[in-house]
C-alpha cells in the first residue's frame, strides 16, 4: 500500500512539472476546409468543401449552380465571396474561385484505391454546425451507384457535409462526401479521390490552353502546372506547359515539362521536336538538339516539316 502511495506521488509530482501542452494535446485545426454557403430560391444551401490550390475550392454541386450569391466560412471565422469556375454533374463536383490565395491546401492520396476497414475522417459543416469532425472506416468495398464509383462508410454524414474531405490517417484526401441514401442508416458514401483529381486535371488544362490562346502565359503556366499536380500522366499538358515556359523565356523549366511528356508517351513525336527546337535556342545545345530532331523524324518520318527539318539536321551536323 505505501509503495502504491509513493508511486502515486512521484507520478503526480512529474505531471506537475511538465508543460500544459504536453499534457493536453492542443485542438486540431482544419484551415484548409470551409463551410460553403449559398442563397437560393429555394432557400439557404449549405455545403462543405475545401482548399486544393490556391484559390480554389473543391466542394459537392448539391445545387449550388442555381445559388445566386456564394460565400466560403473559414474555421476562424473569415468570409469570401466565391464563383462557380467548373462543374462535373457525372461527379457531382464543383470547383469554386475565390479572392483570397492563402490558404492552406489539402494534398490527394496517391493510393488508388483504399481497402476495407481503414479508418478515415471528414470534418464539414452538417446543419451549419461548422467544422465539425467525423470518424469511421471504410465499410465495403467500390461499388457504382447512380453511375459514379463510389465507396461507402460507416461515418455519421448529415445535410450539409457533402462536398467535405474524407481523409486518411496522415491526412491525405481519399475521397469526396456524396451523401447518404434516404432509406439508409449509418451508411454513407464518398466519390474516390482518383476521380475529383481526374477533375481537376481535366479543368486545369483546359484553363492552361484558354490562358495560352489568350497569350496571358504567365496565367497558363501556373494552370498547367497545377493541372499536371493532379492528372501527372497527362502528358499532354506537361508538352503544352513546356511551351509556355519556352515563350516564358524559362528554358529550365520548359526542358522539364518536355522531358516529362516524354516519359508519360515515348510515342509523341511534339515534345522531340520541341526539345530540338529549345536546344537550338534558348538552351543552346546542338548534341542534343541534332539527338531530338532526329528522334522527331523517326517517330514522325512523314511529318509537313520533314524536309524542313532534315535542313536543320544538316546544319547541325
Amino acid at each position: 500500500m505505501l509503495n502504491q502511495k509513493i508511486k502515486c506521488i512521484g507520478i503526480l509530482f512529474i505531471l506537475l512539472l511538465l508543460p500544459m501542452s504536453t499534457l493536453f494535446a492542443t485542438s486540431p485545426a482544419f484551415p484548409q476546409i470551409v463551410c460553403v454557403l449559398g442563397e437560393t430560391p429555394k432557400g439557404q444551401l449549405i455545403g462543405s468543401g475545401f482548399v486544393i490550390a490556391p484559390g480554389y475550392i473543391l466542394t459537392s454541386l448539391h445545387g449550388l449552380d442555381e445559388a445566386k450569391t456564394l460565400t466560403l466560412q473559414f474555421e476562424k471565422g473569415a468570409r469570401y465571396p466565391a464563383t462557380i469556375f467548373s462543374v462535373s454533374a457525372e461527379r457531382d463536383l464543383a470547383l469554386l474561385s475565390f479572392p483570397f490565395k492563402k490558404a492552406p491546401y489539402l494534398e490527394f492520396s496517391k493510393e488508388e484505391n483504399i481497402a476495407i476497414g481503414t479508418p478515415i475522417s471528414t470534418v464539414g459543416c452538417p446543419f451549419g454546425l461548422h467544422h465539425s469532425m467525423t470518424r469511421g472506416i471504410v465499410s465495403a468495398e467500390e461499388r457504382i451507384i447512380r453511375n459514379r464509383p463510389v465507396f461507402q462508410t460507416d461515418m455519421a454524414i448529415n445535410p450539409g457535409n457533402s462536398g467535405g474531405p474524407v481523409m486518411d490517417q496522415k491526412g491525405a484526401v481519399v475521397g469526396v462526401v456524396l451523401g447518404v441514401l434516404s432509406e439508409a442508416r449509418g451508411i454513407s458514401f464518398a466519390l474516390p479521390s482518383r476521380e475529383a483529381t481526374r477533375f481537376l486535371g481535366e479543368t486545369f488544362s483546359q484553363m492552361g490552353s484558354l490562358f495560352a490562346k489568350s497569350q496571358r502565359d504567365a496565367d497558363a503556366g501556373e494552370a498547367y502546372t497545377q493541372s499536371v499536380r493532379f492528372a501527372p500522366d497527362a502528358f499532354r499538358a506537361y508538352n503544352n506547359m513546356g511551351e509556355v515556359f519556352r515563350r516564358l523565356k524559362q528554358g529550365k523549366k520548359a526542358e522539364a515539362a518536355y522531358l516529362n511528356a516524354i516519359k508519360q508517351n515515348p510515342a509523341d513525336a511534339n515534345p522531340h521536336y520541341n526539345l530540338g527546337i529549345l536546344y537550338d535556342s534558348l538552351l543552346p545545345n546542338r548534341q542534343k538538339s541534332l539527338l531530338y530532331f532526329k528522334q522527331y523524324l523517326n517517330l514522325n518520318p512523314t511529318a509537313p516539316d520533314a524536309k524542313k527539318v532534315l535542313k536543320w539536321i544538316e546544319t547541325l551536323e
